[in-house]
């Protein structure tokens, strides 16, 4: 009686090639396309795991179906012998096959040859190629089935990253190459490719906000069903007085029981009315108006048991609506109100254009003036300034009281004298002077060092000439041009320190005057006067210099000046 090949051998074949799946072609007769040959009838694909890699198939061919054993060179009853109880005489050859019906001559299967032994029995058929179980990649149509290399599709990777190529091409097998992962997300897929789908998306357990409010709206991001969705991480429940929302209605703490009475908090001022509240997971007797910081307003704000304490909303600059110095003042909480106080109080009228007094009107009533001034004038208040008017024309009149036009060099300066000021050295005390010679109250001269010692004679340091030097002043119409200025000089004697007064005679400086081979020292101020008429010019000027050409200098003080003037005539 001929027999099916077992169904268990297909499937280890099948095993052996795809370990990843192999369902679907694993029993003869299931899920492929039939051909002729032995093995029964294949697959043509197997179906793979969730996201893996599916078979190729199993044998192709007819099915064997047994009947008796003929005596025709073929397995009739299907036990894969050929003619096993047939006759012979020893000796004797013949075609055989033992293949499935209709699978001889197709593809690679052919008959083979059996003889007759001496019991007159057929050998084994020898040299037959019969269908194989299972379709090589050689272009060769190994299951006898009438096509070659008839392979199921190749699948593989999972979930995103499933490929399926075509297994066998031109007799070369193709490789199948699942696609990359890629960050997993809330979609429905996976893909990331680890066979688990939406486990590991970027915003699983972050914090959201929920839909609801209160306690409520802190969630948690889930995936359901492919969607993001924020999962609240408590539900309302009845409110308690504990800083949280927790019947989640957009409010903390209210309508809790046993609040809501009037009560005394024991407090001052503002702080001393309560009602009993819930605050800070607290319920007590709490100020209905609450401490702050102190205002002007004659309420102990910051219930400290004092109103308006340290000047509240005070000490910022203000307007007083006055006129004058007493204009700008500082706002100050006077009686529980802001007032503007001045921050000049009225003063006597000064010749400044500036309105002292503050009543409204700048430098009534002339202030300083007549005083004696210049080469016998007087004084007059002019646009904020005290000019000198009357007596002979003056080009030049300076008491140094403000000097902007005047040039400093090294070592000069305007300033207030100095009391006391003195310049110790070889020769004695030499002091400079306490006073100006101005009728002014500034008490400012010009002088080197005022006060003190010439800073270069101290050190001994040699230099050229450092000026004063005066404005620019027009002479040129001038009947004659006289320099007259108080002067205040202590001098090393030359060559150890030389001082000179010259004058710009429209081209160049001329010398008009130079200190000696003498010490020159000096308790008093001196009035000078010099004839500089021949150097009038429409841009004279005059500078008083002096150098240090020795380091054997002795440390002196050097000039001071006061009142300079030049004028037509020689100034009484």
């Amino acid at each position: 009686m001929r027999s099916t090949i077992p169904a268990t051998l297909v499937a280890l074949g099948c095993l052996a090639i795809h370990a990843f799946g192999c369902a679907g072609g694993e029993t003869p007769g299931q899920g492929g396309s039939a051909g002729t040959g032995g093995g029964g009838t294949g697959a043509t694909g197997g179906t793979g795991g969730v996201g893996g890699q599916g078979g190729q198939g199993g044998a192709g061919g007819a099915t064997c179906t047994p009947t008796d054993e003929l005596c025709d060179g073929l397995d009739n009853d299907c036990d894969q012998e050929v003619d096993e109880d047939c006759p012979c005489v020893e000796g004797q050859t013949q075609s055989c096959y033992s293949g499935a019906d209709g699978t001889q001559g197709v593809g690679s299967c052919t008959a083979g040859q059996q003889t007759c032994d001496v019991n007159g029995k057929w050998s084994k058929c020898k040299g037959e190629v019969v269908p194989k179980t299972q379709e090589s990649c050689n272009g060769i149509d190994d299951d006898c089935n009438g096509m070659v290399d008839d392979m199921a599709p190749t699948i593989c990777g999972f979930g995103a990253c499933q490929v399926t190529v075509v297994t066998c091409e031109n007799a070369q097998l193709n490789q199948c190459i699942p696609l990359q992962p890629t960050l997993e997300k809330c979609d429905g897929i996976d893909n990331d490719c680890d066979q688990i789908v939406d486990d590991s998306f970027p915003e699983k357990g972050k914090t959201c906000t929920s839909e609801l409010i209160g306690a409520c709206s802190k969630g948690k991001y889930a995936c359901t069903s492919g969607a993001l969705e924020c999962v609240p991480d408590v539900m309302p429940v009845p409110e308690t007085c504990n800083g949280i929302d927790d019947d989640c209605d957009g409010t903390l703490d209210e309508d809790i029981p046993g609040t809501g009475g009037q009560c005394g908090t024991g407090l001052l001022g503002v702080c001393a009315n309560g009602a009993i509240q819930c605050k800070n997971s607290t319920i007590d007797c709490f100020p209905i108006t609450p401490q702050s910081p102190e205002k002007c307003n004659g309420v102990d704000d910051d219930c400290d048991g004092v109103v308006d304490e340290n000047n509240p909303e005070g000490g910022v600059s203000c307007q007083t609506g006055q006129s004058g110095t007493c204009a700008t003042g500082t706002r100050k909480c006077s009686s529980g109100l802001l007032i503007c106080e001045p921050n000049s109080s009225a003063t006597p009228e000064v010749c400044n254009g500036i309105d002292e007094n503050c009543n409204g009107i700048v430098d009534e009533g002339n202030p300083g003036s007549g005083a004696a001034c210049g080469c016998g004038g007087t004084t007059a208040c002019t646009d904020g300034k005290l000019l000198c008017t009357g007596g002979p024309p003056v080009y030049l009149y300076e008491d140094f009281s403000d000097a902007p036009d005047w040039t400093l060099g090294p070592e000069w300066e305007v300033k207030a004298a100095v009391s006391g000021g003195t310049c110790l050295n070889t020769s004695g005390t030499h002091s400079d002077p306490a006073t100006d010679t101005s009728p002014s109250t500034d008490n400012k001269i010009a002088g080197v060092v005022v006060g003190g010692c010439s800073t270069s004679s101290q050190s001994a340091t040699t230099h050229g000439y450092y000026y004063l030097t005066s404005p620019i002043f027009d002479t040129s119409a001038a009947p004659g041009v006289y320099l007259m200025f108080q002067r205040w000089l202590n001098s090393d004697a030359t060559p150890f320190m030389n001082n000179v007064i010259e004058v710009f005679n429209g081209t160049a400086w001329v010398q008009v005057w130079q200190s000696g081979p003498t010490l020159s020292t000096a308790s008093a101020w001196t009035k000078v006067s010099y004839d500089i008429s021949q150097y009038k010019n429409a841009t004279m000027r005059i500078r008083w210099g002096f150098n240090i050409a020795s380091p054997l200098v002795d440390p002196m003080g050097s000039w001071n000046i006061d009142d300079v003037i030049v004028s037509t005539t020689i100034c009484p």
